[in-house]
């Protein structure tokens, strides 16, 4: 910056104070340094320190960055992005051919007035002279002046040689080198791009192969590096060719003009290389020849078709296919060959398992393959006749004689409802899997259908219309509101289909519609209704296809609709009222956190009220809920309308409370045939009992969740038996939902050795000394749950960690017979604190 004895001086102004580097520009020059070292850097930091830039200019956090510099920049090579670009190919237009195209003549007017029409409407008798000037006035005749007269009107072509020059050239486009190669019995082509860093494959090309698609952190992009191509995931298989087997390993893309772009890595590894000029690609010591000028045989009055048969017996099995070769005259065609089975009379034309079935396949190096589709074993004899093979060609509209009586074909939409459907977004299903799941779609794609069968849309679309008026008092929730009686008349007037939520009995009805529909599959488990949404859930693929089925034929029969944007089949996780689940764990939303996280401390007490409630509801994955909401001092006794003055204090007791929101993490959700294990814990000295719930499931010990409540004043002077009793009882009564469930009995694992003796008693009919530790118990036997006794030093406070919890699950799994080989937790259990009061 500038200095006072710096000596220079500023548009003939002389510096009489040192300059100070401002916020926004030091800011600027981090962000310039940021872009020198590399030109993806900065969106970089802001993806990884998106935190921390909330409440921290860019300056402030230069240190980290610069620590942390080598890391970012290997983190940016490691993905470096896949650049490749084709070019389109088009056939070039023949010299010789004439451009025009034959237009039929027709005049309107003439037929309007059901005369003979087969002129055009500027040689019309019947034009007006005015009209036939202006027309003539406004067309473009090259090599002749325009005319302004009424009477010099010439309709005469433009003859060839009259025509001027094109002004632009083209340029020579030539095809791209390809080789055309099997994978299994299907034909594909292997478009080779010696300018691509990488190998892709279209999306759609690899749900015809049915390759296996993997995750990848790849991008790709076209060689102008800004024209993104969206990256599905990463594959690897082989292609055959004669004798070779060529080794493919590439992205899978979304949109790509080939189905398959083999680029550098691809021609490496298998030893391609390419002659354009003799039309060659070489692979090793192999030639082959791409791009033949033959498409397809003239055609006569009379067609001849190739018999193929085989040169050896063969079985061919389900899903096998079979290879025959082609005879010389069609192995350097170009495009498809029909193919058809080749009956004789001593077969059974009525045989519903003929083989093989008309289909259309494509040639490669004189040969075809042909799958057995057909479910049962295709025996063929040596030298038998299997199919008949057919050229084919595109039919052409003889465009030389004028069609009279010409009709436009109606366009049909093949756009079906049910295309919108999210199926299998994680590639979790098998190639057959999702063609069944398509297929069902299909079937009932009424079912995704936006508009209700049946309504012509005469008065307008379905919409509900409530007018709520006066409600006093508020109704409870599930009411019907009170309406005047003159306001009712407009309720009744409107057809409801869809029922908003929130809305006074739109849960009711809401509740009371899927019941009778699909009451069946909710009594059954398969179906769970949760708020406005609807979850189906099974054991496998194939039953979720099942109950699927059964889901899509109530609503039809029914008359309901789906939205098909909104529903998605097999997903690895979702949303469901703010937790995250994802594959049997349930996570608290990012969304639910950062807003946690972020907000400033509340100014009234009903702002605080409202986030100490939706604090406690992520106290199953938070530890010490109960500790880091020690606010009530804050809120005793007044009322929500006051105003928090916040000391010192409460307001590190509110920062802390948000720092620990980002140390949630998933829990388990227990299976009926899981093993629970509750460890509790009560304490005196910080008044509080916290207990925590695990599960063992193949061996190894899983957090489902955490429990804590703090006592009250009374409770302070209770013995700690008596305390030890009651956060048994308040643990089982939480987390009954699950015990209930459970096929196993629930072990308790405390150590007090005072309530084991008394659960003992009760176990042989006897009571014990303390009325409320008899109380208490009397918990543990309803539930038909087990107290097991633990050392002290296998059940530490909460403020430790639960090593040592383990040990003594593992140490109870013993003593009740349970595998106890390679427990170990998946997270950090540690049991939580005091929390919220049970609910």
């Amino acid at each position: 910056m500038l200095h006072k004895d710096s000596g220079i001086s500023h548009i003939g102004t002389t510096i009489t104070e040192d300059e100070e580097l401002t916020p926004s520009l030091e800011n600027f020059v981090v962000l310039t340094w940021r872009r020198l070292i590399h030109a993806d850097l900065p969106k970089l930091v802001k993806q990884r320190y998106g935190t921390e830039l909330r409440s921290r200019t860019l300056a402030s956090i230069k240190p980290e960055i610069s620590q942390a510099l080598d890391s970012l920049l290997d983190e940016l090579q490691a993905t470096e992005d896949v650049r490749a670009m084709r070019t389109a190919v088009t056939a070039p237009p023949k010299p010789g051919l004439s451009r025009s195209v034959h237009v039929r003549k027709s005049c309107p007017l003439c037929k309007q007035a059901k005369r003979p029409g087969n002129h055009f409407l500027s040689k019309c008798a019947f034009l007006p002279p005015h009209d036939k000037a202006y027309m003539a006035k406004t067309r473009q005749v090259l090599g002749e002046p325009r005319h302004d007269s009424d009477d010099d009107v010439s309709d005469e072509p433009v003859s060839g040689d009259m025509a001027s020059p094109s002004i632009i050239q083209r340029v020579l486009i030539k095809q791209s080198p390809y080789l055309d190669a099997f994978h299994d019995h299907l034909p594909v082509r292997l478009t080779i791009d010696s300018g691509a860093t990488g190998n892709m494959m279209r999306s759609s090309c690899a749900t015809r192969l049915g390759v296996t698609i993997t995750g990848s952190t790849q991008s790709a992009h076209q060689a102008d590096g800004s024209s993104p191509l969206k990256v599905l995931g990463e594959t690897r298989t082989y292609f055959q060719r004669d004798s070779l087997t060529l080794y493919f390993e590439g992205l899978v893309v979304e949109n790509l003009d080939s189905d398959v772009l083999a680029g550098i890595p691809f021609m490496e590894v298998n030893d391609v290389s390419i002659r354009p000029a003799k039309h060659q690609v070489c692979l090793g010591d192999n030639v082959f020849c791409y791009g033949s000028n033959r498409t397809a045989v003239d055609r006569h009055a009379v067609q001849r078709a190739h018999v193929l048969r085989v040169s050896a017996k063969a079985a061919i099995w389900p899903g096998e296919y079979i290879e025959l070769d082609l005879p010389p005259e069609l192995c350097d065609l170009e495009g498809e060959l029909a193919v058809e089975p080749h009956i004789d009379t001593s077969h059974n034309l009525a045989d519903a398992h003929i083989w093989p079935a008309p289909a259309m396949l494509r040639s490669v190096s004189g040969k075809i393959r042909i799958p057995n589709s057909t479910g049962q074993p295709q025996l063929t004899a040596k030298h038998a006749h299997v199919c008949r093979v057919h050229t084919t060609y595109m039919p052409s509209l003889d465009t030389t004689a004028p069609i009279d009586n010409y009709k436009p074909t109606p366009i049909v939409r093949s756009t079906l409802h049910s295309d919108c459907v999210v199926l299998d977004p994680d590639n979790v299903m098998r190639p057959t899997v999702q063609d069944q799941f398509g297929a069902l779609h299909r079937e009932f794609d009424g079912v995704f259908d936006p508009q209700f069968t049946g309504y012509n849309g005469a008065v307008g679309p379905f919409q509900a219309k409530v007018n709520m008026g006066p409600v006093q008092p508020s109704q409870r929730k599930g009411r019907v509101p009170q309406y005047f009686r003159g306001q009712l008349q407009e309720l009744q007037a409107h057809l409801y289909v869809r029922s908003a939520m929130g809305m006074p009995g739109s849960e009711t009805a809401l509740e009371e519609l899927t019941c009778r529909v699909l009451g069946n599959l909710l009594e059954q488990g398969h179906v769970a209704k949760v708020a406005d949404d609807l979850y189906c859930g099974a054991d496998t693929l194939e039953e979720l296809l099942t109950i699927w089925r059964g889901v899509l034929s109530a609503l039809q029969h029914c008359g309901l609709n789906l939205s098909s944007a909104k529903t998605t089949i097999a997903p690895i996780q979702t949303n469901i009222l703010g937790w995250v689940w994802r594959q049997g764990t349930i996570q608290a939303s990012p969304h639910r956190v950062s807003a946690l996280a972020s907000c400033p401390p509340p100014k009234s007490v009903t702002g605080l009220r409202s986030f100490t409630g939706a604090y406690k509801v992520l106290a199953r994955v938070i530890k010490h809920c109960s500790t880091l909401l020690a606010l009530d001092e804050v809120v005793a006794g007044r009322d929500s309308k006051d105003i928090i003055q916040w000391t010192n204090e409460s307001l590190s007791g509110f920062n802390r409370a948000q720092n620990a929101l980002s140390t949630n993490h998933a829990i388990a959700l227990p299976r009926p045939d899981d093993q629970l294990w509750i460890v509790t814990d009560g304490a005196v000295r910080n008044p509080g009992l916290g207990a925590t719930l695990y599960i063992t499931r193949n061996d190894r010990a899983r957090v489902a969740g955490y429990f804590g409540a703090k006592l009250r004043k009374n409770q302070y002077s209770w013995l700690p038996c008596e305390i030890e009793a009651l956060s048994i009882a308040a643990a089982v009564k939480h987390f009954d939902p699950f015990i209930v469930q459970a096929s196993h009995k629930a072990c308790v694992l405390t150590d007090s050795k005072p309530c084991v003796q008394a659960f003992e008693k009760l176990c042989r009919g006897e009571f014990s000394a303390s009325p409320r530790v008899t109380t208490f118990l009397s918990t543990a036997s309803r539930f038909q749950v087990l107290i097991r006794h633990v050392a002290g030093a296998s059940i530490l406070p909460s403020d430790y960690h639960v090593w040592t919890s383990e040990n003594a699950i593992h140490q109870q799994n013993s003593l009740a017979g349970y595998p106890v080989r390679g427990l170990r937790p998946q997270t950090d259990m540690c049991p939580s604190s005091p929390g919220d009061t049970p609910r």
